[in-house]
């Protein structure tokens, strides 16, 4: 989600470097044909998709409080003076603008201060374009007698660069510090064998977007006994998003838990009307309503496969209705129930 087009050449170079990661794994993806599957409840799915909406959720509600831990834990060693992937990175970027190392170390740090309480996130896993079954380890994490539900989408949708929505879209990074130094090893070869990159770019721009990478990279950090995940994640920080944006604030219960999500309004949004009725006309008439017509569910949308449950046939059903209410073309074809079977309690 990352769009350079109305960016000057000279920081598209700077931000080819710092995100030659992302770059490398997204061509991957589309090489593949692999699909992003959004895993979930089925409650949360169905207001999804009657939101005509996708929910940003507070890193500091996520599954796992730990996952920021250790990627933060992992940079503050790599990033000391001491450390040599530390003192490569930061000696490239000193011979070209003189100290600007003290104010990137200073941002980079109080962002990562409060990285849980100023993120916004949405996980995203890598799917295979003919899989029709899920993953097991997702299904255990969301599913059991709840239903969940996995949307799967198109990223060709969610790469679009003619849309701008404020987020990033960021591979997860699986591994220790040995694997976060390659990564940023890679980063210090393209700066140093790049200098006009950064000299080209005002020191200001450039202590901002190498301190922002860093903080995202923070936030894709895993430990390497979740790589079968393949996660994305979908970032937001709460500083850098506006009142009159696209993303907008709200207050939902999830899971019993009253929060603040980010809501990424999709084609639709706001309005009354079935999506597939939805015109520029209706947007301009009303700033709640949305037009994105490439952002329709009926785009986005690859198949939603609902997880082992007690009640898949029902929960299919429930979704297959809201789908045809909102006049999403094939909504008889898009939703598949996985064959894998459901363990009970009981069973050993």
């Amino acid at each position: 989600m990352r769009d350079d087009s109305d960016v000057p050449e000279p920081l598209q170079k700077l931000l080819s470097i710092l995100h030659q990661n992302n770059d490398r794994r997204m061509e991957i993806l589309k090489e593949s044909g692999r699909k992003f599957a959004h895993y979930t409840s089925a409650e949360n799915a169905l207001n999804i998709l009657s939101g005509r909406s996708l929910w940003l959720r507070n890193a500091a509600v996520m599954n796992d409080h730990s996952e920021i831990e250790h990627g933060r834990s992992i940079l503050d060693r790599l990033l000391n003076i001491e450390a040599p992937v530390g003192r490569d990175l930061f000696g490239a970027l000193d011979r070209v603008h003189d100290g600007i190392s003290n104010t990137i170390r200073a941002r980079y740090y109080q962002e990562a201060h409060n990285a849980r309480e100023q993120t916004y996130m949405m996980s995203l896993c890598e799917h295979g374009p003919h899989d029709g079954l899920g993953q097991l380890s997702m299904w255990r994490a969301y599913g059991g007698p709840r239903a969940s539900v996995a949307l799967v989408f198109n990223p060709d949708v969610i790469f679009d660069p003619s849309v701008h929505l404020n987020v990033t879209a960021s591979p997860v990074l699986y591994g220790d510090d040995a694997e976060v130094t390659a990564e940023l090893s890679r980063v210090v070869d393209g700066l140093k064998a790049e200098p006009d990159a950064i000299a080209a770019v005002e020191p200001w721009m450039v202590a901002h977007v190498v301190a922002g990478a860093l903080h995202f990279a923070l936030l894709s950090i895993k430990h390497r006994g979740f790589a079968e995940e393949r996660e994305w994640r979908v970032l937001a920080r709460a500083d850098e998003l506006t009142p009159t944006g696209p993303v907008k604030r709200k207050i939902q219960s999830i899971g019993g838990i009253p929060q603040i999500v980010q809501v990424l309004p999709l084609h639709g949004h706001g309005s009354p009307l079935p999506c597939n009725e939805v015109m520029m006309h209706h947007a301009m008439d009303s700033e709640a309503i949305t037009f994105l017509p490439q952002f329709s569910w009926g785009n986005l949308i690859d198949r939603i496969i609902v997880g082992p449950s007690l009640f898949p046939e029902t929960v299919k059903a429930a979704i297959e209705a809201q789908l045809r209410m909102d006049g999403v073309d094939r909504w008889d074809q898009l939703v598949d129930v996985s064959e894998i079977p459901l363990r009970h309690a009981t069973d050993r």
